[in-house]
């Protein structure tokens, strides 16, 4: 088992990464002083974990509240559902929220933990790859409105993150693969760990192989992990974070979050911005086919097949919340690392996306 140690604002908690039986080892000491645990799942999760979570919960007050899967369950709907749950048994502030899923879950919950009672305690147990390697890090909690993707939100740290790397085993390979582009993310961001593992083990890591997942998500962690715990509330460097989810979120909206996985549309995104980058003159022609051709390999999409425009994408990035005026804030890829750029021009920014459509 590794662990990594974050501090951020005023709160100190672990995040433990590992495999076999480690909810088993590690939940039980985080739940006893509670009176009452609400265990948040989704409704793919649920089938593999029950009879795991009856042995953990054993001799306590727990519950299990369920989620429809899929991004649109991240909801104005769902939390005022697990608000009324709360408040219905009595929930207090020193009882617990447990979020045991992939990152839906994770932002829902921790965004109702934020706000019952000004905050109550909160553990995540992130059983996809990109809720292992991404959100489940960095206290980002978010629901979704209609006019945009995580516009309702908070920064709120939970009190320990346990990742088991086991729970990829049963994960759908649609949902694993998409994963790989926060993973390729990091690579841009110039972690070269994770690039020299992208380039001469993919086909080990693409296979699930335990030891190859668990060294990844630890590399992951620890990227995220320097980067929050310098910024927790994304007033600079943290901001590099959302290389490619401008253009990715964008998307995800325009399709109404049922055409492309959270990563997918990332994938698309990291080509946008990488070919925004050629454009101009940051980055050379062999840069952007060296990372496209991973992202074909791992078996990303390169561009949109839906029938929507450039001008519909640019509209829709127009609310990013990372916007703080009127011109646009987009994180380019440079050769060594990233870059955030204002944009007050928008023509480049809609050529680099005419030709990932």
């Amino acid at each position: 088992m590794r662990k990594l140690s974050l501090f951020e604002g005023e709160k100190r908690y672990t995040i433990s990464i590992g495999s076999d039986n480690l909810f088993q080892s590690l939940l039980p000491e985080q739940i006893k002083d509670s009176n009452q645990i609400l265990l948040l799942s989704d409704t793919n999760v649920t089938q593999h974990y029950q009879q795991i979570w009856a042995e953990i919960f054993s001799g306590s007050k727990f519950h299990v509240l369920q989620i429809p899967a899929g991004e649109r369950e991240k909801s104005l709907l769902n939390f005022s559902k697990i608000i009324d749950f709360l408040i219905e048994h009595q929930f207090r502030r020193n009882d617990v929220i447990v979020t045991f899923s992939g990152g839906m879950i994770g932002d829902l919950g921790g965004f109702t933990a934020s706000c019952y009672q000004r905050g109550m305690r909160l553990i995540h147990c992130p059983t996809s790859l990109l809720a292992q390697i991404d959100s489940s890090v960095g206290g980002k909690t978010a629901i979704n409105h209609p006019s945009g993707k995580n516009l309702i939100g908070s920064f709120y740290q939970p009190e320990a993150v346990i990742i088991d790397v086991s729970t990829l085993q049963t994960l759908p390979d649609r949902e694993f693969i998409s994963a790989f582009a926060e993973i390729v993310k990091y690579a841009l961001l110039g972690n070269k760990h994770i690039e020299e593992m992208l380039f001469n083990q993919l086909e080990g890591i693409i296979s699930r192989d335990s030891e190859l997942l668990e060294t990844l998500v630890f590399y992951c962690c620890e990227h995220k992990a320097s980067i929050v715990s310098q910024d927790e509330k994304e007033t600079g460097h943290r901001a590099l974070l959302n290389l490619g989810h401008s253009f990715g979120h964008a998307i995800e909206k325009l399709t109404d979050y049922q055409s492309y996985l959270h990563g997918e549309a990332v994938s698309i995104g990291l080509m946008m911005a990488m070919k925004l980058s050629e454009l101009k003159g940051i980055v050379d022609e062999q840069y952007v086919d060296k990372y496209a051709k991973l992202l074909q390999d791992i078996g990303l999409p390169l561009c949109v097949k839906e029938n929507i425009t450039a001008e519909e994408i640019l509209n829709a990035m127009a609310r990013d919340k990372k916007n703080l005026n009127e011109n646009l804030r987009l994180v380019l890829p440079e050769k060594q690392g990233c870059n955030l750029y204002e944009f007050s021009e928008k023509d480049l920014i809609k050529k680099a996306i005419k030709q990932q459509l």
